[in-house]
């Protein structure tokens, strides 16, 4: 529960350091820089939205759980999306 208080608070206090930034410096900001805000704030979101579909259970018809959806420690695709977010959290 902690970890995701954690990356929640650490998404907020971004999306704050850019609004405090657009605010102060809005004159000096190019077509350039929205494309690169567009384009990193795809760099996360994606990775959270494969996160968020490999980890859904499968549910059947009659209400039994199928498949509980990824372990986030799982090796392949999983694993990959995992250490990209913590790279970029880290960075």
């Amino acid at each position: 529960m902690n970890s995701r208080i954690d990356v929640f608070g650490n998404m907020c206090l971004q999306i704050l350091y850019v609004l405090v930034r657009v605010i102060i410096s809005h004159s000096s900001h190019t077509w350039k820089n929205w494309i690169g805000l567009v384009l990193t704030s795809l760099g996360y979101g994606i990775p959270y939205k494969l996160l968020h579909q490999m980890a859904k259970p499968s549910v059947s018809d009659a209400g039994e759980l199928l498949d509980g959806g990824f372990d986030m420690s799982t090796p392949g695709m999983c694993g990959y999306v995992r250490k990209d977010l913590s790279f970029k959290l880290i960075n």
